[in-house]
């Protein structure tokens, strides 16, 4: 094993049994948790970014401000408490834009346990909490891209799938679920824009519980209409086209929803949509699928080089990435340079490590070459993409009429109208001119001066990476659209 890897655990019981199964199997790992002193915690840090131990599992938050880009995977061995604790400790992983992995093991057991603990709580903080747990396992148990049903929850809605997660890989058919799509949002509609899935769903089986009868909501036209699908299955594609942005979550403190301007235009516009085919066996595990690598060599050779890089980052007393990042490493396995020349062509290779470090690791590569009878491969300087000029152009040409508008002060509303796309692409189109030129004005597109300080304020506690934050910091009164725009005129201007 020599990749870094980063195991997280929730009970110190389980972080002793999996700490010494690892040692066991020959695998020296550090152990991380409350009970270590300052000293010893930053002893294991320390180890972990001077490559001195690979594997560290850990009870609590590790690696919080450490620069450490090689982590190969992170594994999540219990549930974690919340979406964005989870989603800071597994941004720790591939930091160097080299494949790496998150692996989360769930079960329902892990919700018990945690139940119990919600037990000795407070009432106001046991919602708290069980609002966070619900999050975590609408996450764990979805069937959509993972990477899009993360985004969506710190608001940014209608990314495409990652390709590369568990459910992307995944094998399965697609079926045009237009029907029932159309049902849940006329539902939601037709219930008030006011009610959580649990709610909806049970207007759409036709239940008869007293809460669908006091509201009067067995006599709507959508009472009953879908029958034919269970409760998991509805809520799985509700799970859909919540991260698709057809359905928004309401401000206040339950989780209830409204049907967003992405979902009416659905509606009104009959358009079609095809989800994955809701079976009844759930796919819990990945199966098999050889991993594409842009880049063939012997591992043997890649360990050879590592050597090395240890070895002077040993004697230079810096962390081994400091010399060359495992992208650099892996470049020299496949072409194996041996002249000057070919080493600066090598990613990561600038002038200073050109000339401090190219002699030594041509020698050792010329050493392995002679060794194994392998033979250079030039590297072929990538040629620069052409892109579809046609809708290049479409776009380039909406973004010009986009910015025209601006320069107009028109609203949002009249944007969309002129240019018949949706407001969330016109948002995006807005903070692709910003980011180019920030002379463009847009403070006729604010929110009033009031909730602009409030906006403002709330970036200024949580940051500006996620709008979620933000949006729940502001008591959920804001919409995101207004959000994004103060974080674009206000918060990086500034920067």
């Amino acid at each position: 094993m020599e990749s870094l890897q980063l195991f997280i655990v929730l009970a110190a019981k389980k972080q002793k049994k999996l700490h010494n199964f690892s040692c066991k199997k020959g695998v020296p790992a550090a152990a991380y948790h409350a009970g270590l002193t300052p000293e010893e915690r930053d002893s294991v840090q320390d180890d972990f970014v001077m490559d001195k131990v690979r594997v560290v599992v850990a009870t609590i938050a590790f690696g919080m401000g450490i620069d450490k880009p090689d982590v190969r995977l992170v594994v999540h061995r219990t549930f974690p408490k919340t979406v964005e604790g989870y989603y800071q400790e597994i941004g720790r992983a591939g930091r160097d834009g080299l494949t790496s992995e998150c692996v989360l093991f769930y079960s329902s057991g892990d919700k018990m346990k945690l139940d119990y603990f919600l037990k000795e709580m407070d009432e106001n903080r046991r919602m708290s909490e069980e609002k966070k747990m619900r999050e975590v396992m609408d996450y764990a148990e979805a069937r959509i891209c993972r990477w899009q049903w993360i985004t969506s929850y710190f608001g940014d809605v209608g990314l495409k799938p990652c390709g590369t997660c568990d459910v992307c890989i995944a094998e399965h058919d697609t079926e045009d679920a237009t029907e029932i799509v159309q049902k849940i949002l006329s539902a939601v509609y037709k219930t008030g824009n006011m009610f959580g899935k649990a709610h909806v769903i049970k207007v759409l089986r036709g239940s008869k519980d007293k809460n669908i009868i006091s509201r009067g909501h067995e006599k709507l036209s959508v009472w009953g209409i879908a029958k034919e699908y269970s409760t998991a299955e509805i809520a799985e594609i509700m799970t859909h086209i919540i991260a698709r942005g057809f359905v928004v979550r309401n401000a206040g403190e339950y989780d209830t929803y409204r049907i967003s301007q992405k979902g009416a235009d659905f509606l009104q516009n009959r358009e079609n949509i095809e989800l994955p085919r809701i079976t009844k066996k759930r796919i819990l595990f990945v199966p098999e699928k050889k991993r594409r690598e842009e880049l063939n060599f012997d591992e043997n050779v890649f360990a050879s080089l590592r050597e090395l890089r240890t070895h002077i980052a040993s004697e230079q007393n810096v962390p081994a990435f400091v010399i060359f990042g495992d992208v650099s490493l892996r470049e020299m396995a496949h072409y194996l340079p041996v002249t000057r020349e070919a080493f600066a062509e090598i990613s990561g290779v600038g002038r200073q490590k050109l000339a401090k470090y190219a002699d030594v690791f041509i020698e050792c590569i010329n050493e392995i070459k002679l060794q194994k009878g392998l033979k250079s491969v030039e590297k072929v300087r990538k040629k620069k993409r052409v892109c579809n000029r046609m809708t290049s152009d479409s776009k380039q040409s909406r973004l010009n009429k986009t910015k025209e508008l601006l320069e107009k002060q028109k609203t949002l509303e009249e944007i969309v109208k002129e240019l018949g796309i949706s407001k969330e692409t016109i948002i995006k189109y807005i903070e692709e001119i910003k980011n180019s030129d920030y002379s463009v004005d847009i403070t006729h597109l604010l929110p009033n001066k009031k909730v602009q300080e409030e906006i403002i304020e709330a970036f200024q506690v949580c940051g500006d990476e996620f709008l979620r934050p933000i949006y729940e910091k502001c008591s959920e009164k804001y919409s995101y659209e207004n959000i994004r725009l103060v974080r674009l005129a206000k918060i990086k201007n500034a920067k």
